[in-house]
């Protein structure tokens, strides 16, 4: 795959640097700037159709995670653990995802409060 896009290092472009220093790194610099570029390119198609299904980069981690792993036991702690992040903002996303029916909160018995997570 051949890209135009092309990272400047205080001036001249990657290519150029790399077309410098031998031929052994213009071919690795080549194949990292194309897996840059075929990246960025993902990530912005997943970004359109995580838009278009009304789903944040954080209820698509979950979902992600939950689908991966299965129902987790210690939801809003392991998951923002795993993930990252406050438990306030799984616990706000969580909400939205099971008003969604995309996930399942439930309750344990447990004195200490522990919500099982999991895909519905």
């Amino acid at each position: 795959m051949s890209s135009s896009f092309s990272i400047s290092i205080a001036g001249p472009s990657l290519r150029e640097v790399a077309a410098s220093a031998g031929p052994n790194h213009t071919e690795s610099c080549a194949g990292l700037l194309d897996l840059f570029t075929t990246s960025a390119t993902l990530s912005s198609a997943l970004r359109e159709q995580l838009t278009r299904l009304q789903l944040s980069e954080v209820g698509f981690g979950i979902l992600t995670l939950l689908h991966r792993r299965g129902p987790i036991q210690n939801g809003n702690v392991d998951l923002a653990s795993e993930l990252g992040l406050a438990p306030r903002v799984v616990s706000m996303t969580l909400a939205r995802l099971e008003v969604a029916q995309l996930v399942r909160r439930a309750c344990s018995l447990d004195p200490h409060r522990k919500i099982s997570v999991s895909l519905t």
